[in-house]
């Protein structure tokens, strides 16, 4: 049987449930009822992780020349990633037949490859379970200061939050990942928003007078904030949206201080 995205992400919250300690999914702990070995060490720049398949035992190995050190959020997404190359039925049995699955931090979410786009589809509900990750929503305003807590609560990568944080947010909404130059990067849409604009969506541009607004308090050279709101609308991001036209509707950005890998900014539709 194929298993769709929607199939992996219920196989990864049902393993996770299974595997909590002090409310964070335990990933040493399914390793090891898998027999599967970790293995923490320096490897150069080949890979940051990979699942290994030999004399028919299974082995991840966690590059720490890459990742901080064990315990880190990147790590676990990491471990997390390599796990999902194993229990997904399709990437075990293309380890059995001698291919190699290694991955690349740097490919994170953004990957066009179909196998890493699933491992990190389990990876984000084997960390953050829906269920619990709900219940988390719904105890916070919503925005982006929630997705920090959140993240500290589960010892997840604020990117990684995001993305689970969108995927599990009602109304419509998306995200705009930008470079530590304010250098616009990607555009990830919740399904919920797709479905509702989809006609627009290759007309993304976002303007300069709202990315002006975004990263005006950001380029304080005293007081940069971890996070900021501004207000805009969909037409300060799709050109194919007229202002004041009956597609335009009002947004409320909220832009997360990423430091090191930059910003993100969460925009979600208010009406």
């Amino acid at each position: 049987m194929v298993q769709t995205l929607d199939h992996i992400a219920e196989l990864a919250e049902s393993i996770a449930e299974d595997n909590i300690t002090r409310g964070k999914t335990n990933l040493e702990k399914i390793a090891r009822k898998n027999g599967v070995g970790i293995h923490y060490g320096h490897f150069e720049n080949y890979f940051t992780g990979m699942l290994q398949h030999e004399n028919s035992e299974f082995d991840i190995f966690i590059n720490l020349t890459k990742l901080k050190n064990k315990k880190y959020s990147r790590t676990r997404f990491t471990v997390a990633h390599e796990l999902g190359h194993f229990y997904i039925d399709a990437h075990r049995n293309l380890l059995k037949n001698g291919y190699s699955l290694s991955y690349d931090k740097e490919l994170n979410y953004f990957s066009n490859d179909p196998v890493e786009k699933e491992a990190n589809h389990f990876a984000t509900n084997l960390l953050m379970p829906p269920s619990r990750f709900k219940a988390d929503m719904n105890s916070y305003t919503i925005g982006v200061d929630a997705v920090r807590t959140i993240a500290k609560k589960y010892n997840t990568s604020l990117t990684s939050t995001l993305i689970q944080y969108r995927n599990l947010l009602a109304q419509p909404c998306f995200l705009a990942f930008w470079g530590n130059n304010q250098d616009f990067k990607r555009k990830n849409f919740s399904d919920s928003f797709y479905n509702r604009f989809k006609q627009f969506s290759q007309s993304f541009k976002v303007c300069d007078e709202v990315k002006g607004k975004i990263f005006e308090e950001f380029d304080s050279p005293f007081s940069a904030p971890e996070w900021n709101t501004v207000n805009g609308s969909l037409s300060d991001f799709f050109s194919g949206i007229s202002v004041n036209s009956s597609s335009d509707r009002p947004v409320l950005i909220e832009t997360m201080n990423l430091h090191s890998y930059g910003y993100a900014s969460l925009v979600m539709l208010t009406e």
